[in-house]
């Protein structure tokens, strides 16, 4: 230990703290506002900025846990009773200029090796969970990337898909693939919107601004056949005309329910059953 004029301490060789043992800085005050560096009982490394216990801590697996010491992943940023925030600011007069997240998958165990991903392959994901009722952490939203084909020459196709989970499971729920089609439930879409159900498959035009109750307009398919309906607000009942228009697929049949079909010009032809 050699003490410079300006008060200053050098070392000439390493130093060595034992378990639970820290080096301080103290303000002018002597408050307890200090701050600190020390080893912790299980071989951890805490940072101590002022008067806020422990700020960081790097365990001995090499996580790092900010606002906790027993970081769950390879960082862990925690706040009990408030909102943890992670930011990235750009501060540039240059538009291409941007912050961003980025997530880089290689087919090699070596860091810094990069070798070609193949077709079905996962290459980033955002997850959200929540505590089920056995207290144990459950996924309850996700979003995948994955590669959608063989890499190229310099493109990488990808597909991006959206799950949500039900009571029982994490199940897929929608996806945009490497052609820009978009698939809800199903895997594979066939054209640029694709929705697609086991049994009935359906969309739903509400006006919220109306004033009727019966304000849904229902597509929806059943079998062969397709059905135009009209329904109540909470996508019940009859609405003001139950099933007005629908198409058979297999014969080419169009049946119109009840009310009159109206031509531009104000005359119509009455389909109702009485006429």
């Amino acid at each position: 230990l050699r003490l410079t004029a300006e008060g200053y301490a050098t070392f000439a060789d390493n130093i060595f703290l034992g378990n639970n043992k820290a080096i301080w800085w103290r303000n002018n005050a002597d408050d307890g506002d200090s701050s600190a560096i020390w080893t912790g009982t299980s071989d951890e490394l805490v940072f101590r900025t002022g008067g806020s216990g422990s700020a960081m801590t790097i365990d001995s697996s090499g996580n790092v846990g900010i606002g906790t010491t027993a970081p769950r992943n390879t960082l862990d940023i925690s706040k009990s009773a408030g909102n943890p925030g992670m930011e990235i600011g750009a501060w540039s007069t240059t538009d291409t200029h941007v912050p961003h997240i980025a997530f880089q998958k290689s087919n090699s165990a070596t860091i810094g090796t990069m070798a070609e991903t193949a077709s079905g392959e996962d290459l980033g994901q955002i997850g959200a969970s929540g505590v089920d009722s056995n207290s144990n952490s459950r996924t309850a939203a996700k979003i995948f990337f994955e590669q959608d084909a063989a890499s190229a020459a310099a493109d990488v196709p990808g597909r991006i898909s959206f799950w949500t989970s039900d009571a029982s499971s994490l199940q897929e729920r929608m996806r945009i693939d490497d052609s820009g089609n978009v698939g809800i439930g199903t895997t594979s879409p066939y054209g640029q919107l694709e929705i697609a159900h086991a049994t009935t498959p359906e969309i739903l035009l509400h006006d919220t601004g109306a004033t009727s109750t019966k304000r849904i307009l229902r597509i929806a398919m059943g079998g062969d056949i397709t059905y135009f309906q009209g329904r109540n607000d909470d996508n019940t009942g009859g609405g003001a005309i139950s099933n007005f228009l629908s198409f058979n697929m297999s014969n080419g049949n169009v049946s119109l329910g009840e009310g009159d079909l109206i031509m531009a010009d104000g005359k119509g032809i009455d389909f109702s059953a009485d006429a």
